[in-house]
């Protein structure tokens, strides 16, 4: 059975415990079939409030299966996941656990949120709720602004530019403000605080076998060092 055929059984099991469910999706390099066998640790380094730069780490671990549970309960529903405790092959799963309404809210923004840029631009499986997923699609695309698309562009490049950096087994290597505000100026923003282009912090998001722990902030000027989703 191949990770994929996997991945369907385990949440096929799931899914019949959870009567809460209202769609679960994938993407990443999971669905899009590119993965890489390496990925980079970011600790994001701050004065204060002032962002400095980026260094980045080189990590052997591959890349996660990227998942979004959509569902009326979202406590029930991480029980149940955290019962059946999903581990296929050597990946990492993340489950990013959430309500309809905060799902929908976070799709229907009008700022490049995660969740309303997956649906827009990234490729799915959608394992239930495909004519929930197919409707709130339709709706999204009504409400695409210039800046999604933009700060998917910029994302993307980003993406690729480590990942040039990863294959080249470039084990460590620095991103400086200057540099940010030059290749990716609405990824600075997003990372400075000023533009909302990440998950909810009011969903549950579930790691699995343990946390990746692949971004951190550090305040240099406390030396308080904080991981992040």
């Amino acid at each position: 059975m191949n990770s994929r055929d996997k991945l369907f059984s385990i949440f096929s099991e799931i899914l019949k415990i959870d009567k809460e469910a209202v769609a679960t999706i994938v993407f990443g390099s999971f669905v899009s079939g590119n993965p890489l066998p390496k990925s980079y640790r970011e600790v994001r380094i701050f004065d204060g409030s002032e962002y400095i730069s980026s260094e980045f780490i080189l990590k052997d671990i591959v890349s996660d299966i990227d998942m979004v549970f959509v569902t009326n309960n979202p406590q029930k529903t991480v029980s149940i996941i955290n019962e059946i405790h999903p581990v296929i092959d050597q990946n990492f799963i993340t489950i990013n656990v959430m309500s309809q309404k905060i799902f929908e809210n976070e799709a229907l923004s009008r700022s490049p949120s995660a969740l309303k840029r997956i649906l827009l631009y990234r490729e799915l499986l959608i394992l239930y709720g495909e004519d929930y997923i197919n409707s709130l699609q339709f709706q999204v695309k009504e409400q695409e602004t210039e800046s999604d698309l933009i700060f998917q562009k910029e994302f993307d490049l980003r993406k690729e530019y480590l990942q040039r950096h990863a294959k080249e087994n470039i084990r460590q290597f620095t991103l400086s403000r200057e540099e940010h505000e030059k290749m990716f100026p609405n990824f600075l923003k997003f990372i400075v605080g000023k533009l909302q282009a990440g998950f909810p912090k009011d969903r549950i998001k579930l790691v699995y076998p343990q946390p990746m722990e692949l971004k951190a902030i550090v305040d240099r000027s406390s030396g308080i060092v904080r991981e992040i989703d």
